[in-house]
């Protein structure tokens, strides 16, 4: 979703040496990085001549391209500099992606602040920061043991308001919008029943499809997703009927076509994360396309670009032995290259990461288990953490030892894919 957030930003209100002859290059660039055929070497030199000519907005889409390596080198630091450089220059888009770059770091507070006062101003772009806070707050009510309360309403709060806003720029057919809209009729709130998830995929594709036909990367996806999905239990998604059910068999088939063919492109030239994107894509049954061994070499050189979330499906490849020989020794410096990442950057592959390197160094006996146990507490710690999978370890590690923690991890984290 964090992809989502990055390419739906609404190109935002007056910016100090803006026309509309630089507007028009910003958004052809942004359709080009959008909708396939992609072209990113096309995209950057439009943008690089909007910002010359006085775009912050620019400067902001520039940063972008960095952050994924589309076109330009994979550099998630030159790309925040770039979110900073166009906010200071008054680009609510930068202001935008400055803040959200803040929310897995030590300054997540003035993260919080910033998009809580865009959210609350009247820029095209304040759906974005609601999105942005409300699944922040939905991340720090879900690492709590039990959730909290608080930031559970929270997140609900800015859910809520994100709809409320989206709704009218959805309804007049504003690209963006839709896809957003969308996306939270795909993904309703938590506590809902079965019937309301199924509900909620149907009408999302309303929303999807006309951007998806226009080429859509996000609307192909989200689409995939809304027929079927591994996020959520497949019941959740697929209708009873036999026939509606075949119905959308071949629909999600022929997206996933679409979307494979679209990252293929993307990938050629160069694109650091839609390399992983597509390694996601042929490392499962997902698309109906599995290749785990080129999904383990486009992981190996995302990972090499320094992509910390490649880094960490590359290790789970040499951990298993899946599309590459197995290797432990090299999944635990994967492993390590995660950690080592800025946890900006790494997000939630960095728990994760501590919580499967905590559980390869238990494997190996006594010696290993002082890490192990500094791992499971940086991971508990951690503002990404997901799932409470340490806290869970830990506790059970202090009531029944640390082989009884080795099989809480052993659970979330087997072997072979369930």
């Amino acid at each position: 979703m964090k992809r989502l957030l990055l390419l739906a930003v609404l190109t935002a209100g007056l910016c100090p040496g803006r026309s509309a002859a630089d507007d028009a290059l910003v958004e052809e660039a942004r359709h080009l990085c959008a909708y396939a055929p992609v072209d990113f070497p096309r995209a950057a030199e439009l943008l690089r001549r909007a910002e010359a000519a006085g775009s912050a907005d620019a400067t902001a889409h520039l940063g972008l391209l960095y952050a994924g390596g589309e076109g330009v080198p994979y550099d998630p630091e030159h790309a925040r500099e770039l979110y900073r450089a166009a906010a200071d220059r008054g680009s609510s888009v930068g202001r935008l992606l400055a803040a959200e770059s803040l929310l897995f770091g030590p300054d997540a507070a003035d993260g919080i602040a910033e998009l809580s006062k865009l959210a609350d101003s009247d820029d095209r772009s304040a759906w974005a920061a609601c999105q942005a806070l409300s699944t922040h707050f939905g991340f720090r009510a879900a690492r709590s043991l039990p959730a909290n309360g608080g930031d559970t309403a929270l997140a609900a709060l800015w859910r809520s308001r994100a709809l409320v806003l989206l709704e009218p720029l959805a309804r007049a057919g504003d690209p963006d919008a839709r896809v957003a809209y969308g996306s939270f009729l795909l993904y309703p709130a938590p506590g809902v029943d079965r019937d309301a998830f199924r509900a909620g995929a149907e009408a999302s594709r309303a929303w999807f499809l006309p951007e998806a036909e226009r080429g859509s990367l996000n609307a192909m996806q989200a689409l995939v997703v809304s027929y079927d999905t591994n996020i959520f239990p497949r019941p959740f998604f697929q209708p009873d009927d036999p026939a509606a059910d075949a119905t959308d068999a071949a629909q999600r088939d022929r997206w996933c076509g679409e979307l494979r063919t679209a990252l293929e492109r993307a990938v050629d030239q160069g694109s650091v994360a839609h390399a992983v994107s597509l390694a996601r894509i042929l490392s499962d049954d997902d698309c109906g396309a599995t290749d785990p061994a080129r999904a383990a070499e486009l992981f190996r050189r995302s990972a090499d670009a320094g992509h910390p979330f490649a880094a960490l499906y590359l290790a789970r490849c040499l951990e298993r032995g899946t599309g590459v020989a197995k290797d432990e020794a090299a999944a635990e410096a994967r492993y390590r290259a995660v950690l080592a990442a800025n946890p900006i950057d790494a997000g939630i592959a960095r728990p994760e990461a501590a919580q499967r390197l905590a559980r390869l160094l238990l494997r190996r006996g006594p010696d290993g288990r002082p890490e192990a146990k500094r791992l499971l507490n940086l991971a508990r710690k951690e503002p990404a953490n997901f799932g409470n999978v340490a806290t869970h370890a830990l506790r059970t590690w202090k009531q029944d030892g640390p082989d009884a923690a080795l099989s809480i991890l052993d659970h979330f984290y087997p072997d072979t894919e369930r």
